[in-house]
């Protein structure tokens, strides 16, 4: 490939940067897109998304846009001034009615009010009404004395996506300084060092200007992880770049050293940006718009990451290459400490005892894994949201106060299969009864809202006797505490029963409820039951997600493969390559359990016990993570192969290819550390897992895998490292 000709327009190359770079700026500057995703999966053809179509339909309710608002003192009056007040000034809002727990021996302190949207406000629109409302009720809490939390759905992804910028503006200036700090003992000079952080600025820019011009679905989680996983791997690439081009700038001129730096690290950066495409790309299988959201955001980042790295940054090369040792004395005070013969000695240590530094490294990572064999996952839903939000404040408060799970509650569809059937049958009302009796006696379950649950001394017969005299005046408005004509629908052919949980913020207890009613048995082909709600859809998410896991893991290890063969010209390397990047994901899976589940280091880490890991962050930072750490192993395998291919023994090969890509990968990895840590202190548990899981397996990856178990292996291997089928074809006809 002739880079002269290309590089010829440098020039042109940088002022079309300057333009795209002034152009996306202003773009993200005064932008007004909100780009605010809601819906937690897209599961089809299961009962929970029946049940979303028989609320949407039939009862006119978008279970995904609904906010409650928690009145924590004034009366009854100013209550109800404040009802009119809202209904007045949003008209999106269909109705507010106050949420009752006859069930309760204990007298609430706070009022709990649903605010029901219109069915044609979608679920982006009721987050960004939030702010508005806010602002509104802070306004009328003075004037009618109240004091108001608002919550909710809409509320929960409205304060995570909030908090999810601000986070995400926090970590990108931390990871700035921090990588920009190890760049200059990496490369060596102050230029040398803050080239590859104005193209990981660059990457931030182009991506964000992206999502906004055309207005991208984004998430809390897609958010700080495209700001992160871009300047990691922005400056990660050019390192690479930089790195080897002052190297063969001091044998060659300009242009040969350009060449020879594009045809060889350029080369890895291109395989490995391949690979990272392919380990994300799996995660389009799953129907789960979340992972969808991050999975395209992910490669948008990869796009630009690679482009600046290989047509940007090699015109900045041209034109400052004279300058990149620049301030001299600071080079100079650098290369005191010649970090070449360091790796030298230790990687000639490493290939004198290969098989104990391979059995060590081996148990260690074992070890680390281990606490994964017991490793739950959970829905996060609510703890999405940062515990600081009023939001989450106000949905601890219910907790405090009594309430169980009428924010969140498990929805029963109770449906007749019968034309012209009605569910004010005596069968329909056995039916219904039964199942609320059982219902109710669930450990998990606190109340039960159902046409046969509002008055505590009726038996069945009571309430067959009761419908059967007040169907036919069509006067069931109003019974007891319940408004019963929110749990039938218009056709009469369907009935909602709520199923409130006990505790609010306990996942788990409330998937008991859900597994107890899709298993449960109507004996009667006559009816049909449909189990939903919010937390049943997350359940899908989990199915849906994972269903599919082990086709995904084999297309990742096939596609790395046949990528790999190709560029290494062999079946070895490739097939340890793929072995070896599964060992620190592992080991971060361990740690991940330890620390979100088991809770150590908790205080340290300020990390919350979930009791779990977060549904989507084991197969998201599984591809992530296989993506990322397989730079490294493309890096030093190329390494090690080009100094193999020109003659030398295989020991000298690992030793020179490792002495001369050890401080590159600690550099690369060190960058990698600064860019995701500051993600361990989001204020979003997923992204703590994520941030936590991926330095963890950057650290292992980079120390115990690449500098110890890679060359140990290798060194065991001997020349089998780049046997070719061709060999055995040639073998056998030498024979011959």
């Amino acid at each position: 490939m002739d880079y002269l000709s290309i590089y010829k327009n440098k020039n042109l190359f940088l002022i079309l940067w300057i333009i795209s770079i002034i152009f996306f700026g202003y773009i993200n500057t005064f932008s007004n897109s909100n780009n605010i995703e809601s819906k937690i999966d897209g599961v089809t053809n299961t009962e929970a998304h029946k049940v979303e179509m028989i609320l949407k339909n039939d009862f006119k309710i978008n279970q995904e846009a609904s906010l409650a608002l928690i009145v924590l003192s004034g009366s009854k009056k100013n209550i109800e001034e404040l009802k009119i007040e809202l209904l007045r000034l949003f008209s999106q809002f269909d109705s507010i009615k106050e949420i009752t727990d006859s069930n309760n021996s204990k007298k609430h302190k706070y009022q709990l009010l649903y605010i029901k949207f219109k069915i044609e406000v979608k679920p982006r629109q009721s987050q960004l009404l939030v702010k508005n409302i806010r602002n509104s009720l802070r306004v009328l809490e003075k004037k009618l004395k109240l004091t108001t939390y608002l919550t909710g759905d809409s509320a929960f992804f409205y304060d995570t996506n909030t908090q999810g910028k601000s986070d995400s503006s926090k970590n990108e200036k931390i990871a700035l300084m921090i990588s920009f700090l190890i760049l200059i003992f990496t490369v060596g000079s102050l230029l040398g060092a803050f080239l590859p952080i104005i193209i990981g600025l660059t990457t931030i820019i182009y991506l964000n200007g992206f999502i906004s011009i055309f207005n991208l679905e984004n998430n809390p989680i897609s958010q700080i992880l495209n700001s992160l996983i871009g300047l990691g791997l922005a400056i990660d690439y050019s390192l690479f770049i930089i790195s080897r081009f002052k190297e063969e700038i001091k044998k060659n001129d300009l242009f040969i050293a350009l060449k020879i730096t594009l045809s060889s690290s350029g080369k890895t950066i291109f395989f490995s940006a391949l690979i990272m495409i392919l380990s994300i790309s799996v995660l389009l299988i799953p129907d789960v718009t979340s992972s969808r959201t991050v999975v395209k955001s992910i490669l948008s980042v990869i796009f630009i990451s690679c482009f600046n790295s290989l047509i940007f940054l090699p015109c900045f090369l041209i034109i400052t290459y004279k300058y990149l040792d620049n301030p001299i004395f600071l080079s100079k005070l650098i290369k005191r400490y010649n970090k070449d013969i360091f790796w030298k000695k230790f990687s000639t240590h490493i290939t004198k005892y290969p098989k104990f530094y391979f059995v060590l490294s081996l148990s260690i990572l074992i070890i680390l894994a281990v606490p994964a064999l017991n490793m739950k996952l959970y829905e996060p839903m609510q703890s999405m949201t940062p515990q600081t939000s009023e939001s989450r404040i106000g949905y601890e408060m219910l907790k405090r106060d009594n309430w169980g799970g009428e924010l969140i509650p498990v929805i029963i569809a109770f449906k007749t299969n019968k034309i012209n059937e009605n569910i004010f049958s005596s069968q329909s009302i056995k039916a219904i009864y039964d199942l609320t009796k059982v219902l109710e006696k669930i450990p998990e379950v606190k109340s039960v809202d159902s046409l046969t649950s509002w008055n505590k001394s009726f038996n069945v017969n009571d309430y067959t006797n009761f419908y059967n005299s007040v169907y036919p005046l069509l006067n069931f408005s109003s019974l007891g505490n319940n408004d019963l004509s929110k749990l039938v629908n218009s056709k009469t052919d369907t009935t909602l029963i709520l199923v409130n949980p006990r505790d609010l913020m306990n996942i788990h207890k409330t998937t008991n409820i859900i597994n107890f009613s899709k298993k449960y048995d109507l004996k009667n082909s006559d009816f049909s039951i449909y189990t939903g709600g919010v937390l049943a859809r997350a359940k899908d998410f989990t199915t849906e997600l994972y269903k599919n896991v082990y086709l995904m893991i084999s297309l990742i290890f096939l596609g790395i493969f046949i990528i790999l063969y190709f560029y290494m010209k062999t079946p070895v390397l490739p097939i340890k390559a793929s072995i070896m990047n599964f060992l620190p994901i592992l080991s971060s899976y361990g740690i991940l359990t330890l620390v979100f589940q088991y809770g150590y280091f908790s205080d340290i880490l300020d990390t919350p016990q979930n009791g779990g890991i977060s549904t989507m962050v084991p197969i998201i930072l599984f591809c992530i993570v296989f993506g990322l750490s397989m730079d490294y192993e493309v890096l030093i395998l190329s390494r090690i192969t080009e100094n193999y291919d020109k003659g030398l023994s295989v020991r000298d090969s690992i030793i020179d290819g490792l002495s001369k890509s050890s401080s590159i990968i600690s550099g690369a990895a060190l960058i990698l550390l600064g860019v995701f840590i500051p993600g361990i202190f989001s204020s979003s548990p997923p992204v703590k897992e994520i941030c936590l899981g991926i330095s963890a397996a950057i650290l292992i990856d980079a120390t115990l895998v690449r500098l110890i178990l890679v060359p140990s292996f290798m060194m065991i291997m001997g020349k089998y490292n780049w046997f070719k089928i061709s060999d055995l074809f040639q073998k056998n006809r030498n024979k011959f």
